[in-house]
């Protein structure tokens, strides 16, 4: 079966449902590595809804840089970390004046590449932070990309690791940048820089993963305050709503829920992957506390993704070369069940 094109992201459920023919409500969404249980929103004033976001951030930053532990004049508040994906190659590309060579994951989210390509920028791939520390060495880069989780491959890095790097490129280069993605990241604070931030750091963090809200569109840009200036004068008015900045000020202070959160998804998604891997043993499996990637041979795991859909579960495939891809899954949360009649559905199709 070909599908061309597959989607560009996860979430797509009206391409899923024109392709395969399934109505809307028989479809198990595993595709986008949100966490399948959100914080619970309560009813926002009336206020919010009336009245202009007249830039009055105050209280989402409070919270923000209690949640991150990090200072407010390192925070900007954005319309979803895809917003920064977006500026940052804008801002370098303003303050240099010339095109420059960035480091970016062969395999990790495409936003990145596409938006430093946008600006006219040469793009180089790395597979590990090994092999992105020798470029840095050799001179053969300016700025980098890290993905930490990777999304999709799901690697882990150390905070020592990402602080390595950026020290090794600011000696190489003083005015380099090192974007630092932590979308994925809230379920393992440890692992974050932002609280030993380099100077050349923007670190860029999400409400919709962890807490379920991917439809507010709230996140952060966190770096030292010259960048945070840079990035704020390019922000539209009113870039973020009244009511999605009340929520996410009231979700990011609700501490209790987060640590009760965090381990509720460290073992779901232990609990998942050990389900996967015994269905699945030709695959190579990696977790992060949102999502499981499977990887191995392209046409593979091109059929599987077809049979999951043909069953009513979406997921996310993409290529790595001619032979090789992956398989993205997200947690299934209180669709456990039946996403597990679904995977035995498939019986010999695989």
């Amino acid at each position: 079966m070909t599908l061309h094109p597959l989607p560009a992201h996860g979430g797509n459920m009206a391409w899923a449902v024109k392709t395969f023919g399934r109505p809307k409500e028989h479809w198990i969404d595993l595709s986008t590595g949100i966490s399948p249980w959100a914080w619970p929103v309560p009813t926002p004033p009336s206020s919010v809804w009336h009245d202009l976001p007249c830039g009055d951030q105050t209280a989402l930053r409070i919270a923000a840089s209690q949640y991150y532990r990090c200072s407010i004049a390192q925070l900007l508040p954005l319309a979803g970390s895809q917003q920064g994906i977006a500026l940052i190659p804008a801002v370098v590309t303003a303050r240099d004046k010339q095109r420059l060579r960035v480091a970016i994951p062969a395999l990790g989210y495409q936003e990145h590449r596409l938006a430093w390509a946008a600006h006219g920028h040469r793009i180089i791939h790395y597979h590990a932070l090994s092999e992105l520390s020798s470029l840095i060495t050799a001179g053969e880069i300016d700025h980098a990309v890290v993905i930490n989780p990777n999304n999709p491959s799901a690697a882990w890095y150390s905070s020592q690791d990402i602080i390595d790097l950026c020290t090794l490129l600011a000696r190489n280069n003083r005015d380099s940048v090192c974007v630092i993605d932590e979308a994925f990241n809230d379920t393992r604070p440890e692992t974050s820089v932002v609280n030993q931030l380099p100077q050349n750091a923007l670190v860029l963090r999400s409400i919709g993963k962890f807490f379920g809200l991917a439809g507010l569109r709230v996140g952060f840009a966190i770096a030292h305050p010259h960048w945070i200036a840079a990035l704020d004068q390019l922000l539209p008015l009113w870039h973020i709503n009244g009511p999605a900045l009340h929520i996410a000020a009231q979700a990011l202070v609700d501490t209790p829920w987060v640590e009760n959160h965090r381990l509720r998804l460290q073992q779901h998604s232990t609990t998942f992957k050990q389900i996967l891997a015994d269905r699945f043993p030709q695959y190579c499996l990696h977790a992060s506390d949102l999502f499981i990637t499977l990887k191995g041979d392209r046409e593979a795991l091109f059929q599987l993704f077809i049979a999951f859909a043909q069953h009513g579960v979406l997921t996310r495939f993409g290529e790595q070369n001619s032979q090789h891809a992956w398989l993205r899954i997200g947690l299934p949360g209180e669709q456990l069940s039946p996403t597990l009649d679904r995977i035995k559905m498939l019986g010999s199709l695989l």
